[in-house]
């Protein structure tokens, strides 16, 4: 399909999924608690996910999935033990940082 009926079709769901984010992001922001979150991992790999956004690179969906996905072979042991409830949405290990 061409770019400009792409824009088209979909400006309008996608148009809210913005709105929807900004929302979220001005909620965290006026937080009594903000600096508190500022070091948490997701909020972390949220900022790098959104930088992807923004970049003009090829391939958003694929690296956005690498900064949310664990790298790691071997499941933590809490995971061993849960029954699969413990899912947090982002990789914990984002201090090798190079963004946020």
């Amino acid at each position: 399909m061409e770019a400009h009926k792409i824009l088209q079709r979909y400006f309008v769901e996608n148009r809210s999924r913005l709105i929807d984010i900004a929302a979220y992001l001005d909620r965290i922001g006026r937080s009594n608690d903000f600096d508190q979150v500022k070091e948490d991992f997701r909020w972390i790999a949220f900022k790098k996910s959104l930088q992807v956004l923004l970049s003009e690179e090829q391939n958003k969906v694929e690296k956005i999935q690498e900064i949310l996905s664990d790298p790691t072979q071997e499941p933590l042991e809490s995971a061993k033990n849960s029954n699969g409830q413990s899912a947090s949405g982002a990789f914990g290990d984002q201090n090798k940082s190079d963004c946020c």
